[in-house]
């Protein structure tokens, strides 16, 4: 296996941008090995109690891969990019409202997109304690998700035609 990387973070003021090359290959003694290019670029604008942020990811696969161990853990999806603006009332919280759009296969030939909105809570009562919590909506997008056999290319959640509803909790203890 090789797994190579660049990670950048700048700030400049209320602007930041963090980006992320990866360079990966699972199989690397194959006869002409194919490799798998990763791009992240998360900028960030932050001013008072207002921060809005962003995330764009890409990678770029070889059409023939075989499937790798690392594309079912690592990289779950070809694309996506994300949007949230977040509004901070005091110190223990704040509330997001967040935008998503995934393409929710490693196959760019295929069209099983979804745009997931909604919105994200941040509640840190205590230092060491931070709760996220979040509700959001998914609309399949694309012709795909009424194919037959359309599962053998959805590499994320098989969300059908239909909207679904998706919320949750998480809570992190730093020590």
């Amino acid at each position: 296996e090789f797994h190579a990387g660049l990670d950048a973070a700048l700030e400049f003021g209320p602007f930041a941008i963090h980006a992320v090359y990866g360079l990966h290959k699972d199989n690397i003694t194959k006869s002409n090995p194919k490799f798998t290019h990763a791009f992240l670029a998360e900028p960030t604008f932050k001013v008072a109690n207002v921060t809005v942020k962003g995330g764009f990811f890409y990678v770029l696969l070889d059409d023939n891969l075989e499937k790798a161990t690392i594309h079912d853990t690592e990289i779950p999806e070809y694309m996506f990019a994300y949007g949230e603006g977040i509004i901070k009332f005091n110190d223990a919280f704040a509330l997001g409202a967040v935008g998503e759009l995934h393409s929710n296969s490693l196959d760019d030939d295929t069209d099983l997109g979804s745009l997931n909105f909604g919105l994200r809570s941040y509640f840190t009562p205590v230092d060491g304690l931070n709760v996220t919590g979040f509700l959001m909506a998914i609309l399949p997008m694309g012709d795909d998700w009424e194919k037959d056999g359309h599962q053998a290319a959805v590499s994320t959640i098989d969300y059908g035609e239909d909207v679904n509803l998706k919320f949750g909790v998480e809570a992190i203890f730093s020590f």
